[in-house]
């Protein structure tokens, strides 16, 4: 089964920004999304509804945001992986610290609560 990526305009304009071996393993990724939207490694399922699934991937330092349903997946956002908070206290990632990278805490929670909105039962 093959599925059909869409990427958002955030994301396109991020990829511009890499460089060339990095836009290299961006499209190698996506590649790989399309044949497989669930890889074994590195993948985070952030939330679910009915058949749709937020998901957040990590290559290297680069952490993708993207959706699942049916057979589209939607690369909403990318940025450079960090230090994630999503319980005060706890991480769910042991990539980076926060003096080093960014913190993407309300990355996650304005995705979540898109992701919600959009696929209402």
């Amino acid at each position: 089964m093959s599925y059909k990526v869409k990427i958002s305009n955030s994301a396109q304009k991020f990829i511009s920004k890499l460089d060339g071996r990095y836009k290299v393993k961006v499209s190698k990724f996506i590649e790989k999304l399309k044949r497989d939207p669930l890889p074994r490694n590195n993948k985070h399922i952030l939330d679910t509804s009915g058949s749709s699934m937020l998901c957040e991937f990590s290559l290297e330092k680069l952490r993708f945001y993207y959706t699942i349903e049916n057979q589209f997946i939607v690369i909403e956002n990318i940025e450079y992986q960090g230090f994630v908070e999503v319980l005060e206290g706890h991480s769910n990632h042991k990539s980076g610290n926060k003096k080093n990278y960014p913190n993407q805490r309300n990355t996650i929670k304005r995705l979540v609560k898109w992701f919600k909105n959009i696929f209402k039962n």
